[in-house]
């Protein structure tokens, strides 16, 4: 049985010793693997403070990370945006004493990047303006040496997203909802659809469409529907064009549709309106 040993200080005056023991073999040819087990069971009691580690339980150890590693990647991260929730997941695993180092570690970045990844693209912002250098953060949890230095960054960067959302996010949605109604301004006589407006922003069909009527109270079609109908109100009073010119020049190529709408949200035809209301040339 191979034992391998690592001191390292813990204050000025005295130092602490972590063993880790390997598996037993009967070969001395086998005598690596025995060391191999104890060096990352000595890693383990390292990084976790732990003074004595059992080798024997490394195969076992080394699988239960394995399938932890895959299960964060394939199944965890990419199917939750509770963040919170997830980091504290990822602390009582690490807490059982039974995932490796790196393996900690390669999850936490990878929640990491993700929870920056999606910060970005919500709310189109540089997330290095609110938690600073990204990859100088990347590479201090890559290179922490110990399990307390890797959860205190980890709960350092979610503080910082966490004050970042409650303080700026409202400031945030504002100013993509009035981009959203400039936007509309300017391409409401296109026949476009709310996934393409969607496209435009790089955000999801119903994330804008809830973002945009909780503060205007309307849906993106009513403004838009609006918008069209303001237009061609004006075109009917101020010029000569034919009705189905106005309807095609306002988004609808179907004037029968275009009529069918006017005279819901106007009362009366677009005929009778200009009728009404056409400015003598």
């Amino acid at each position: 049985m191979a034992v391998t040993t690592f001191s390292y200080d813990v204050t000025p005056d005295c130092s602490s010793l972590v063993f880790g023991t390997g598996t037993v073999v009967r070969d001395i040819m086998d005598a690596h693997i025995s060391f191999l087990a104890a060096d990352g069971a000595c890693q383990m009691g390292l990084f976790f403070d732990t003074t004595v580690v059992d080798g024997n339980r490394w195969l076992e150890i080394s699988c239960v990370s394995d399938q932890f590693a895959s299960e964060w990647s394939e199944g965890i991260l990419p199917n939750s945006r509770n963040f919170e929730n997830m980091l504290e997941l990822w602390k009582e695993k690490g807490s059982s004493g039974w995932i490796t180092p790196p393996v900690m570690k390669k999850t936490a970045v990878q929640w990491a990047n993700r929870m920056m990844d999606i910060i970005e693209v919500d709310y189109g912002v540089n997330i290095e303006k609110v938690i600073g250098d990204r990859s100088k953060l990347i590479d201090t949890m890559l290179q922490a040496s110990n399990w307390s230095l890797l959860m205190k960054e980890c709960q350092e960067l979610m503080n910082h997203v966490q004050f970042f959302l409650n303080v700026t996010k409202t400031t945030l949605k504002e100013k993509l909802v009035q981009e959203m109604k400039t936007y509309l301004e300017t391409h409401y006589c296109e026949n476009f659809q709310l996934d393409q407006l969607a496209e435009q922003f790089d955000l999801s069909s119903s994330y804008i469409s809830n973002l945009y009527s909780k503060p205007t109270g309307q849906t993106i079609l009513e403004y838009t529907t609006s918008l069209r109908i303001q237009k061609s109100k004006q075109l009917l009073r101020e010029s000569s064009l034919k009705i189905s010119k106005i309807s095609k020049s306002v988004g609808y190529d179907n004037q029968r549709y275009f009529c069918h709408v006017f005279k819901k949200h106007v009362g009366i035809s677009p005929g009778q309106y200009r009728e009404e209301h056409m400015i003598q040339q």
